[in-house]
C-alpha cells in the first residue's frame, strides 16, 4: 500500500535521497494528554518488522518557504488526489516504515487535524478511488476500509482522536494495536525530516540508491529546514572501526556522486555539488548545505524527470 509512503519520503527525496531513528516514547514528551504512550512508531515498527522508518514534522514543512513546492510534487499529489486531504493543512506529523525502501509491506501512521466528518469524507474518497472498488469493514469504535491503490491493497483507517493508520491487508487485525496509543514522540531534535535505515547495505535498495558497504550497519538521515529557505542535510553512518570508517567514507563519497547524477539529453546533471564524507572515530558522516535556489532547483527537476 503506497498511500501515504511517496508524501513521508518524497519530502526526504525532494531534497537528497533519504535514509531516522525511531522516535523514542520515553522522551520527557513521551505521554499523551490522554495518558496513553506515544509509542506509535514502535507499534509500526514491530509490526512490519521496520528497517527504514522515516518520520516527518509538518508543521515544520509546513512554516517552510519552500514547503508549500515540496508537499505539490507529483508523488504527494497524486497520491492524495481526491480524498480532499491537504499535506500541508491537514497532516501534522508522519511515519512511516518498512523491511526495505523498495519493498511494498509498509506501515503508515500519521497525525491529521480533520474532524470527523471531513476524516470520514477523506476515507470515502479512498474507497471511491480504489481499483478494484474498496469497501468498508465494519468495526467499533473507528472506521476503516479496504482499498486498492495502483495495484497494491491494503487497509486504511482513522482512529480517533486523529489518527490515520495504513498498513498491509494481513495485519488488518493489528489495527487494534494503535488505539493503546498516545501517538507519535515529538521530534528529537529541530529537524523536520529524520529517518534511520538498519543495514543500509540490504534494506536501503532501489534504482538510483547509492551502494553502502555491509560494515556500515545504521545510517542517520536528516533534514533540517532554514528561515532563509535553504537546507542542512545530514547524514551519518555507524561503522564497525575507525579503519573500516575511513576506507567506507571515500566509497560511499563516490556512491553518493554516482547515485545523485542524472543524465539529461545526453549529457550529465547534477543537481547539487557532490557530498564529500569523511570519517570521525567509527563514524562516517556527509553534510550538504543547500540554499533556497538548490532546492527549488531539485523540485524542478523531480518534477520533471521523477526520481
Amino acid at each position: 500500500m503506497k498511500s501515504l509512503f511517496p508524501s513521508a519520503v518524497a519530502i526526504a527525496l525532494s531534497t537528497l535521497v533519504g535514509c531516522s531513528s525511531t522516535p523514542g516514547a520515553t522522551d520527557a514528551n513521551g505521554v499523551g494528554p490522554d495518558g496513553k504512550p506515544k509509542n506509535a512508531a514502535e507499534i509500526a515498527v514491530k509490526l512490519v518488522g521496520g528497517k527504514v522508518s522515516t518520520y516527518v514534522a509538518m508543521d515544520r514543512v509546513r512554516a517552510h518557504p519552500v514547503g508549500p513546492k515540496i508537499l505539490g510534487l507529483p508523488m504527494v499529489a497524486d497520491m492524495l488526489d481526491g480524498t480532499g486531504i491537504d499535506p500541508l493543512k491537514d497532516l501534522n506529523r508522519v511515519f512511516v516504515t518498512g523491511p526495505a525502501t523498495n519493498s511494498p509491506r509498509l506501515v503508515t501512521f500519521a497525525e491529521h487535524n480533520l474532524d470527523a466528518k471531513a476524516a470520514h469524507s477523506a476515507l470515502a474518497a479512498v474507497v471511491a478511488k480504489s481499483d478494484p472498488p474498496g469497501q468498508f469493514i465494519p468495526t467499533q469504535g473507528f472506521e476503516e476500509a479496504k482499498v486498492t491503490i495502483k495495484k497494491r491493497t491494503g487497509i486504511v483507517a482513522m482512529l480517533p482522536p486523529h489518527f490515520l493508520v495504513v498498513v498491509p491487508e494481513d495485519l488488518a487485525d493489528h489495527i487494534t494495536d494503535f488505539e493503546a496509543s498516545g501517538g507519535l514522540a515529538d521530534p528529537a531534535g529541530p529537524e523536520a525530516v529524520r529517518s534511520t535505515a538498519f543495514d543500509p547495505s540490504q534494506s536501503v535498495a532501489g534504482p538510483g540508491v547509492p551502494n553502502i558497504p555491509q560494515t556500515i550497519s545504521k545510517g542517520i538521515f536528516t533534514v533540517l529546514l532554514k528561515a532563509d529557505g535553504g537546507a542542512d542535510v545530514d547524514i551519518v553512518g555507524d561503522d564497525t572501526s575507525a579503519d573500516s570508517a575511513a576506507n567506507d567514507a571515500k566509497t560511499v563519497t563516490d556512491s553518493f556522486a554516482a547515485a545523485t547524477q542524472r543524465k539529461v539529453m545526453g549529457m550529465n546533471f547534477r543537481a547539487f555539488d557532490p557530498i564529500k564524507f569523511k570519517a570521525e572515530g567509527t563514524e562516517v558522516k556527509g553534510h550538504l548545505a543547500l540554499s533556497k535556489d538548490d532546492l527549488e532547483r531539485i523540485i524542478s527537476i523531480v518534477t520533471t524527470f521523477g526520481t
